[in-house]
């Protein structure tokens, strides 16, 4: 990418930059996304713990309250898929929430840059050129769910600045 994105401060200083390619930030993405994947996969591992010592100290409690009543050998074959479900939809709340947590903190803390940008020494600017600010980090991670819809994937390669939609939203490069 050659074309180079120039403006002007309000001290009158002319300033710059080169926006990244599309397979930089496609490594930066990458990196975040197997960072997120490690995360979520040592959640899992907590909450299936959890899960397990819960399980066992209800049986411990409820094993007297069972003596002398009748007990089901085979539970309800529908008790399986639901908390499977279960299961499911707080994995995919989970993976949601700590996407738009982890973008949003990681920008907001480390002036626009996530572990993955760091390491591609890219970071995410408003449009001229100046620190991001809360609210267009808060914008720009609420489109993140919008831009990962397949038609959309195009949106950066046309852009004149290539931005994702979100970027176009809340202002920033």
């Amino acid at each position: 990418m050659t074309e180079q994105i120039q403006f002007e401060t309000p001290e009158n200083i002319q300033v710059s930059y080169q926006p990244a390619g599309a397979g930089t930030r496609f490594i930066a993405w990458l990196v975040d996304n197997i960072l997120m994947v490690f995360l979520a996969i040592a959640i899992f591992i907590v909450l299936i713990c959890a899960g397990i010592a819960t399980e066992s100290v209800q049986k411990t409690i409820a094993e007297p309250l069972r003596e002398g009543a009748e007990y089901l050998e085979n539970p309800n074959p529908y008790e399986t898929p639901r908390f499977l479900l279960y299961f499911l939809g707080i994995g995919i709340l989970v993976w949601g929430l700590g996407s738009f947590f982890y973008y949003g903190c990681s920008e907001l803390w480390f002036r626009g840059q996530t572990v993955g940008k760091r390491f591609q020494q890219i970071r995410v600017v408003k449009v001229g050129g100046f620190a991001l600010d809360p609210g267009s980090i808060f914008v720009r991670n609420i489109f993140r769910v919008v831009d990962h819809l397949p038609p959309l994937w195009i949106v950066p390669v046309v852009s004149a600045k290539s931005q994702r939609l979100g970027d176009m939203v809340a202002g920033t490069l």
